[in-house]
């Protein structure tokens, strides 16, 4: 059997620090749905990006969408029912919540990242901070060779960011 020769793996993004530009929203989005490690307080508006639609030839399963869809109204029950699926989408989401800027989490590879960077090319775009979790940026660099020789990396990582046993991994 032959395939095409493994990617080039991709180098870790430069994080940049965190600088708030009120008033800010909060864009969660199919890669990226959890919002307890963004230290972003008391955001004008939360949103919800969908890429599902782009990520298959085939059609998602209904509860499956809707399931996706409730964990981002869990989140925050302002969500709208329907998620953002396009930049223009975004786009008159900013507009219509009055934001200056839009904190997302880091979307490395895919549609959510075409969508994202089709948003930034859209003029009248407010400005995108995209931030990037802790354990991401320590596991990414460790992640070259598939999962098999990542493993053993695995007990480090959970040792390095789950300080107490009592409280859930917020990864």
């Amino acid at each position: 059997v032959s395939a095409p020769p493994a990617p080039t793996p991709m180098a870790l993004p430069v994080d940049q620090p965190l600088k708030l530009r009120e008033p800010y929203g909060v864009l969660l989005h199919s890669d990226d749905i959890c919002a307890d490690w963004i230290d972003a307080p008391n955001p004008a508006a939360i949103g919800y990006a969908s890429a599902d639609h782009l990520n298959s030839p085939w059609q998602m399963a209904p509860f499956v969408k809707e399931f996706r869809n409730a964990l981002a109204r869990d989140v925050n029950p302002s969500v709208p029912n329907l998620p953002l699926h396009d930049a223009k989408a975004i786009q008159e989401w900013a507009k219509k919540s009055g934001l200056a800027q839009i904190i997302t989490p880091y979307a490395p590879v895919g549609p959510m990242q075409q969508i994202l960077k089709d948003y930034s090319a859209l003029p009248d775009a407010v400005d995108v901070q995209v931030i990037r979790r802790p354990l991401d940026s320590a596991a990414w660099p460790l992640a070259t060779k598939g999962f098999f020789p990542f493993r053993k990396n695995i007990p480090k990582l959970i040792s390095a960011f789950c300080t107490d046993p009592n409280q859930p991994l917020l990864i």
